[in-house]
Formats: C-alpha cells, sequence, structure tokens
C-alpha cells in the first residue's frame, strides 16, 4: 500500500530570536509504527534583498508541541530572516514521508517565519505595529503588484 501525505502543518517558535524554530507536523494517509519525516529547510530567498541560501536539516522530534498533529520534526535556523511585508524572506520546505526505508511522498512549501499578533496595541508582526494599506483586486499582474508595492500597498 502507498502512503502519501494528506497535510503538512508549519508552527514558527519565535521566542529566542537568535535560534528560531520551524515545527513540522506531516499527517500520513496511514500511520505506521515505521513512519517517519525527513527533509529540510532552504533559505532565505527574497525578491527585495541578495541573500545567501543555506539548507538546514529536519531533525525527528520526541516532544512536538502540543496540537502538533502527526509525525513530527524541528528545524532551527541560527539567525533566520523573518517574514516583513517590507522585505519578505521566504525559506523552501521540502518534507519527505518515510516508512519502511522508503520515500512514500514529499511536499515542498514555501514558508515566511513570522509572529503576527492582534491585541489591544494593534496589528504586531515580529513585534513591530503595522499600518495596514490595501487594496480589492479580482486579478493582478506581477507587475501591478509591484507597482501597488512601490505606493506603499502591503495588503491585497
Amino acid at each position: 500500500m502507498t502512503n502519501r501525505i494528506r497535510d503538512v502543518v508549519l508552527q514558527d517558535r519565535l521566542e529566542d530570536p537568535a535560534e528560531p524554530e520551524v515545527w513540522v507536523g506531516v499527517v500520513p494517509e496511514h500511520a505506521g509504527p515505521t513512519c517517519e519525516v525527513r527533509g529540510r529547510l532552504t533559505g532565505p530567498r527574497c525578491a527585495y534583498a541578495s541573500t545567501v541560501e543555506v539548507a538546514y536539516p529536519l531533525r525527528a522530534a520526541s516532544r512536538p508541541p502540543e496540537g502538533l498533529p502527526g509525525v513530527a520534526g524541528r528545524v532551527v535556523i541560527p539567525e533566520a530572516s523573518l517574514w516583513e511585508p517590507e522585505c519578505p524572506f521566504l525559506y523552501q520546505v521540502q518534507v519527505e514521508l518515510w516508512e519502511d526505508g522508503q520515500v512514500r511522498d514529499q511536499v515542498r512549501i514555501d514558508h515566511g517565519l513570522r509572529g503576527i499578533h492582534l491585541g489591544p496595541r494593534g496589528l504586531r508582526v515580529n513585534g513591530w505595529p503595522l499600518t495596514v494599506r490595501g487594496v480589492v483586486r479580482n486579478q493582478l499582474s506581477e507587475e501591478d503588484a509591484h507597482r501597488l508595492r512601490g505606493g506603499g500597498c502591503n495588503t491585497l
């Protein structure tokens, strides 16, 4: 029987700014005793900044955070570049589901590490206040997106 990935859940842990973590929960179609998660997180990339991409291995996790479903793994990224509207750094997460020593399925996801909180002092991204400046669009070309961004728009 072929086992496939049904869902992938990512949780950022930013308590230690010097070593943020990304927890990965992989929900297989059939959870068995030999299921394991392998993979890596590569980045950062940003269309608006020069970067050097580094690959960080996904490590097996014995005690994942509460609420993280499936088979868990963890990545620690020293001095990570966090996602923010002005400079949206992204990492590529490649997740592999292994069973009985063979790769059964794999998924790639682009992910921006960030902490978003809405509280009495407003919306905050990575601890900094964010004023939402948006427009409504049914369709958007890449050229229009760059023009809107240049004009100060940060939400669609």
